[in-house]
């Protein structure tokens, strides 16, 4: 049963809600409400006008004929998604454990979001990046922020005069088979170059130790001399030899 609602004094509290069984909610029945409406009409007006916008609200499921319909997803504000609530999800599996692992198991992997970025009092949290499946990462969308440039445009330029250029990557490297693509470089402001990282060559040595043995035998070649150009009969030859002593090329 709905909780009567209170419609000024002339009217008093009066049914005007009616319940859904479908969602479990309450929700204004306009047959009832026009009965009222058509005796103050004023009243009416203000209750509507005073309303407040009725949140989002996340569609059951069906987990399976024994539990039917299910609320077991909560609206998340921030993101404007509707997140699995493990509270509701953990009441109904109390009863139907078998019913909740196949929907489990059958929910597919929900895909990464980019974090929403404040834009200013005026703008607040919104949406501007979207994820790359890619490269795996969250990108700028230009689509998404000229939304909200059309209306807040001294914040759109602070935003993007204030944006730090992401730091370089470096590449994967391959280490067989086994291991496949994995990144054992980290990138040193310093002197701009990719340099191995030990830590995360450990990481995966622990794993895959002759692999790791092989890439860095593999890695510690003898520094190569450049060639030189001796004239176009002869065109670019090595002529000259590393020295490891000084570390330079003679011939």
């Amino acid at each position: 049963m709905c909780d009567k609602v209170f419609l000024g004094p002339d009217i008093g509290f009066v049914n005007v809600l009616e319940y859904n069984d479908v969602d479990d909610s309450c929700e204004i029945s306009m047959t009832e409400l026009a009965e009222v409406c058509a005796q103050f009409f004023d009243e009416c007006m203000a209750f509507l006008q005073s309303s407040e916008e009725v949140p989002p609200k996340c569609e059951p499921i069906f987990l399976g004929p024994d539990i039917g319909l299910a609320n077991v997803f909560k609206y998340n504000d921030e993101t404007g998604d509707c997140d699995l609530s493990i509270t509701e999800l953990g009441n109904v599996c109390r009863d139907f454990f078998e019913e909740c692992m196949s929907f489990l198991e059958s929910s597919e992997e929900v895909p990464p979001r980019c974090e929403p970025v404040f834009l200013g009092p005026d703008v607040g949290l919104v949406n501007v990046f979207t994820f790359n499946d890619a490269t795996q990462d969250c990108q700028l969308s230009m689509q998404e922020l000229a939304k909200v440039c059309t209306q807040f445009f001294n914040e759109c330029m602070a935003f993007l005069e204030s944006s730090v250029d992401l730091e370089p990557e470096c590449e994967d490297v391959f280490l067989g088979p086994d291991i496949g693509f994995v990144n054992v470089f980290e990138y040193s402001d310093e002197d701009d170059t990719c340099n191995l990282s030990m830590a995360e060559l450990a990481a995966v040595c622990s794993q895959f130790f002759n692999e790791c043995l092989s890439f860095l035998e593999s890695d510690h070649k003898e520094p190569e001399c450049e060639a030189v150009f001796l004239g176009p009969d002869i065109g670019f030859a090595n002529i000259f030899t590393y020295s490891d002593q000084d570390e330079t090329c003679g011939g």
